[in-house]
């Protein structure tokens, strides 16, 4: 979506979104961060400090913490079997009808499902909103979290050069933001695992809003920089992606993603309004009013 396709769909969000995209330094972003923060809602740590500690400095530290046990197969293969008879859309051309994931056109390398099915997913806002990930996150970001965005996607097989998220890249999706993915199908070599170059969420390197080659980001980090996340479909793990990272692409099998975005603000990744009420969702009324207001009503 373009800068003045957000404008025109979510005006005020995207003002301020592309607004903040503006200050790529990670000290100056911190700095701004942390004063935005004061102005949210404090985080309630409801998980217990012993189990969210060594997680938390991980993320702080190196850009990211693996999560075992968040998810499991039985979990994992319901929100696949789920999402699978729905067809997705290519966000890098709109005028591309839906399809399915199944029979994806020859040129498209990901297909992305609509965001009233993945909020409907089973086990998705249960996901979400568990008090672990909303303990580390909320640590993270110095308030408590706001999800942001919620999405799951395919990286279908192709031959040739990577493309769009495909390369290295920061993210700068707001002042300060947290990531959270679960794989859904086995993931491991040729099967498009996601790629984070460890402590680059504060280095001053390679600042410009780009996509960078590998050749340029393993010359500034160094050849052996890069951390490669392969796993069963239930390996869950938290990311700044602000930090330098990569999808990398898939010659072997599809690979589906789910994900969940938290911040500070809203994005204009997410919906404009929401897209279902806490009284229908399944344990609405335990979900927290302001971590799903971007989803719930």
């Amino acid at each position: 979506m373009s800068g003045l396709d957000m404008l025109k769909e979510q005006p005020l969000t995207s003002a301020k979104f592309l607004l903040q995209r503006r200050i790529t330094g990670a000290r100056m972003r911190a700095a701004v961060s942390a004063c935005i923060a004061l102005t949210r809602p404090r985080a309630v740590d409801t998980a217990a400090v012993a189990q969210v500690a060594d997680e938390s400095e991980q993320l702080k530290r190196r850009g990211f913490c693996m999560l075992p046990g968040l998810v499991d197969d039985t979990r994992a293969s319901a929100l696949r079997r789920y999402l699978e008879p729905f067809k997705v859309r290519y966000p890098y051309e709109r005028a591309l009808a839906p399809f399915s994931a199944d029979d994806p056109p020859p040129h498209v390398h990901t297909g992305f499902y609509d965001v009233a099915a993945v909020v409907r997913a089973p086990g998705a806002l249960e996901i979400a909103n568990d008090p672990r990930v909303l303990a580390i996150v909320g640590r993270a970001l110095g308030a408590k979290p706001l999800i942001s965005v919620l999405a799951a996607w395919w990286s279908f097989p192709h031959e040739g050069p990577a493309i769009q998220a495909e390369n290295f890249h920061r993210d700068v999706d707001d002042w300060r933001f947290i990531k959270l993915f679960v794989y859904l199908t086995d993931v491991g070599q040729g099967f498009g695992p996601h790629k984070y170059v460890p402590e680059s969420h504060r280095s001053q390197r390679l600042l410009k809003i780009a996509r960078y080659t590998d050749e340029t980001v393993l010359a500034a980090f160094g050849e052996n920089s890069v951390h490669e996340f392969t796993g069963p479909a239930w390996t869950a793990f938290l990311e700044n992606t602000y930090g330098f990272h990569q999808r990398t692409s898939t010659s072997a099998c599809k690979r589906l993603i789910f994900q969940a975005v938290y911040g500070l603000s809203r994005v204009p990744y997410g919906p404009a309004r929401p897209v279902w009420s806490r009284a229908e969702a399944p344990m609405g009324a335990a979900l927290d009013p302001y971590v799903n207001s971007v989803y719930l009503s």
